[in-house]
């Protein structure tokens, strides 16, 4: 009993603690030293100017006085979990999640009916989606923007004024260094020629005068001018973006899928084809799945939306479903 509740305490003080590696940046992150969290890189430990990364010590002056601001804009982003959050608040609440789910089963349906066969109550859910995901997009947006101020405000505080470098004088040529090199005498001038002019025959003239005149006399044929080439305007790959709500839960998941904020510059989108990436596929443009897991922990599929436009030209994106099976 004495040893569950040590492992119990420290499994308690060891589930808010992070490993922080300090490691040399790779791609995009290459040119200097980052740090890393869970073998995670969070850029913003160490970031400097223009997407710069320093030496190692410089990002760790920088990471310590960093760190809490940058992990609590993260943690209110969601691109980090507390980790006592994972470890004790979260199994319980998929356990109830999983109940709810299974009670909540007949309102899914019932729901899902009328979305496929109501307009007006499409029409409204669609609309609550498109407010919910705009107020998402908006607050991320914001928490980044004073991220970033708080990056630049600290390297303001870090960096000194730059000192405004004088020009450096030209360097003036010394008398006695010309001085010192010897004068080379200029070669007279070679005496100049003179030839006497030749004058031209009045028979001569008359000649040069006929050939003139026989050259004016054939037409000049212009060429044709050629035609302007239209070329035609270069088509660009349309932009696939999935909407799918929600991304994670207890087994079984149903997860409703929108890919109508899919657009493109050429014209409209007139294919959809999904792949939920346990099997099932689908070409409707915001499709119903439901995923099952049988295995313990979590289970990530990996869905992929492939969008076709009146041009012919095509693009995919993809998104990971997590399913959790307690």
């Amino acid at each position: 009993m004495k040893k569950f509740y040590i492992i119990l305490v420290l499994s308690i003080l060891l589930s808010g603690c992070a490993a922080y590696k300090i490691q040399q940046g790779k791609s995009p992150h290459e040119g200097g030293f980052v740090v890393s969290r869970y073998n995670k890189v969070i850029p913003e430990y160490s970031i400097g100017v223009n997407n710069s990364f320093p030496g190692k010590e410089i990002a760790e002056k920088r990471f310590k006085r960093r760190r809490s601001k940058v992990e609590y804009y993260y943690k209110k982003i969601g691109f980090i979990d507390n980790r006592f959050k994972q470890t004790f608040v979260e199994p319980p609440l998929l356990f109830v999640q999983f109940v709810a789910g299974i009670f909540r089963m007949p309102f899914i349906a019932v729901s899902d009916y009328r979305y496929n066969h109501n307009p007006q109550y499409k029409e409204k859910m669609d609309k609550l989606e498109d407010e919910q995901y705009y107020a998402e997009r908006a607050r991320v947006k914001g928490l980044k923007d004073r991220l970033s101020e708080y990056i630049q405000e600290d390297l303001a505080k870090e960096s000194p004024a730059k000192v405004n470098e004088q020009p450096k004088p030209k360097e003036e040529v010394k008398m006695a260094e010309l001085a010192q090199e010897p004068v080379k005498e200029v070669p007279a001038a070679a005496p100049v020629e003179v030839k006497p002019v030749e004058t031209i025959k009045p028979e001569a003239q008359e000649k040069a005068i006929a050939i003139q005149e026989s050259l004016e006399a054939v037409p000049i044929v212009e060429e044709p001018k050629s035609q302007d080439i239209k070329l035609q305007p270069s088509l660009f790959k349309p932009t696939a973006i999935i909407i799918a709500k929600p991304q994670n839960g207890p087994s079984p998941l149903r997860v409703n899928f929108y890919g109508y904020k899919s657009s493109s510059p050429n014209g409209k989108i007139v294919s959809y084809f999904w792949d939920f990436g346990d099997g099932d596929k689908s070409n409707k443009p915001n499709p119903l799945n439901t995923y099952w897991s049988t295995t313990y922990g979590a289970r990530e599929f990996t869905v992929t939306l492939t969008v076709t436009d009146n041009k012919g030209m095509a693009s995919s994106s993809n998104v990971i479903i997590q399913v959790i099976n307690k």
